[in-house]
């Protein structure tokens, strides 16, 4: 049994490409793009409704002149009757409408024009008092164009008649057109528009983070004081701004305690270096006595020297705040009387110490 890697999915294709296309261009093309697809899409969504909007009134609209136009021949049919109707057919024929009565046969009894008096408008057939209505491109007798057909019936003196009134719609559907080409052909200015209105605004917010790059870039150990000037915008590049100045700061606080440190390491181990090497010097010319005295003092030297290292380590992982500081209490008698002790051996001078029980609290 083989198995075969499942295809690819058209979103996954989709989105990878989108990734990919994104990683190569810059935030501002990106920001463009996205403004012009955003725009078009509401342009289309928009113009489409437009245009529907304006066909179905226009439509509407010829539709309700034709079922005017019926429905006053229906009132001029039942009121004066249909040799009347015929002859005021006659004498008011409209230019922009076509009026037919027809039996209930479909037979045309009374047209508008010779044109239209052989076949009916529409096949359509409606109940007396109702309105049915159709859009064809052309009428039954040759007639080009489009028109919307209206159709209803009467009955008189058990008679049935059809009355039929059509109405052209060929010069809404040329307007329909004209601005649906108009609104196509404005859509690419309004696109490019947006396209350089959105490229213009964000190369100039960015202008404003390539400023603050620079000026971070060209700060470094000798000019730490040195900070960004924050725009008085109060937007989101101000923020990042403050936000390099605090952190700036904090390196510059960093820096000073890193330098402090590095000078109070100097100074703590500067003297028991000097106290090894004044012991190592008078132990070689001393005697026995003296030289076991001196070996002694060297080895507590070589202790607090060590317990400085540590102690310079502790507090390096302390400022790195790898380390959480517990507090205790410390006898200073004993390191008076450590100290005291040290000099003694370590200098000709004689030392002398009046030392009282004192302590430090955590």
């Amino acid at each position: 049994m083989s198995l075969s890697p499942s295809p690819t999915t058209p979103p996954s294709r989709l989105r990878r490409w989108i990734v990919d296309i994104g990683s190569r261009i810059g935030v501002r093309a990106r920001s463009v793009l996205v403004a012009v697809v955003v725009v078009c899409v509401a342009l289309l969504i928009g113009e489409s409704a437009l245009v529907w909007m304006l066909q179905s009134n226009l439509e509407q609209t010829a539709e309700a002149n034709a079922q005017a136009r019926a429905s006053e021949i229906v009132t001029q049919l039942t009121t004066d009757g249909l040799a009347a109707t015929r002859e005021e057919i006659a004498d008011r024929t409209r230019h922009n409408s076509v009026v037919q009565i027809l039996d209930d046969r479909g037979n045309v009894l009374v047209a508008s024009s010779a044109d239209v008096s052989r076949q009916p408008l529409s096949p359509q057939r409606p109940a007396p008092g109702a309105y049915e209505s159709v859009e064809t491109d052309h009428l039954s007798a040759g007639s080009d164009g489009e028109w919307k057909v209206v159709t209803t019936a009467v009955r008189l003196d058990s008679t049935l008649y059809y009355v039929q009134s059509a109405v052209p719609v060929g010069e809404q559907h040329e307007t329909i057109e004209i601005v649906a080409m108009f609104l196509l052909a404005g859509a690419p200015l309004l696109l490019g528009a947006v396209a350089l209105a959105v490229w213009l605004l964000v190369g100039r917010a960015l202008r404003s983070v390539e400023q603050i790059r620079g000026t971070v870039a060209e700060i470094d150990a000798q000019r730490l004081a040195q900070r960004v000037t924050v725009p008085p915008t109060r937007d989101e590049i101000a923020a990042l701004a403050t936000t390099m100045n605090t952190m700036l700061d904090r390196l510059e606080a960093s820096d000073r305690a890193q330098r402090a440190f590095v000078s109070d390491a100097s100074h703590e181990l500067r003297s028991p270096v000097a106290t090894l090497s004044t012991a190592g010097e008078l132990a070689a010319t001393a005697d026995p006595a003296r030289r076991a005295a001196l070996l002694a003092t060297m080895n507590t030297e070589i202790a607090r020297l060590r317990g400085l290292v540590e102690d310079l380590m502790t507090l390096a992982r302390a400022d790195a705040r790898d380390l959480g500081i517990p507090r205790a209490e410390v006898d200073l008698d004993g390191l008076v009387a450590d100290e005291a002790r040290r000099l003694r051996f370590t200098n000709s001078v004689g030392v002398t110490a009046a030392i009282e029980p004192a302590a430090v609290g955590a």
